[in-house]
């Protein structure tokens, strides 16, 4: 699958799981179980996927510490977004400031990765934190 129609496709999902995730704290679900089910329901469904795509379920040895590390970061903005949902007046504004994790993306990878930034992708990210400030005034 290309990246754009990938990235496209994640953006209308957690589009929806934030207003999923609205309704139910607004019916007193509490953000830690939403985050807890949500993982289970996940795990099933990805569980589903794999196997009817043929993938072998295994993981190497070496892998495991950064899987147990991407599991603690992804719980971590799981349940904090599920709390700052909660909690907002919308929920657009909650993943307006979650999704500029891309900038932090872009100076992590130049950094530790080696990956390159030119002028036009240092002026676009600059643009999102205009555009960032903006939506919080």
């Amino acid at each position: 699958m290309n990246w754009i129609i990938a990235s496209l496709l994640s953006m209308v999902g957690f589009g929806f799981l934030s207003i999923v995730y609205k309704v139910l704290t607004q019916q007193r679900l509490k953000p830690e179980l939403i985050s807890f089910s949500y993982f289970i329901f996940a795990s099933i469904m990805l569980g589903i996927f794999l196997k009817s795509m043929g993938v072998k379920l295994s993981v190497i040895k070496n892998h495991i510490p950064l899987i147990i590390l991407a599991a603690l970061f992804g719980t971590i903005a799981n349940v904090s977004m599920a709390y700052a949902i909660k909690n907002s007046p919308n929920p657009g504004y909650v993943l307006t400031i979650i999704n500029a994790n891309a900038l932090l993306t872009i100076i992590i990878s130049v950094i530790l990765l080696k990956s390159q930034i030119d002028i036009i992708k240092l002026l676009g990210s600059i643009i999102v934190l205009i555009g960032l400030s903006l939506m919080l005034i």
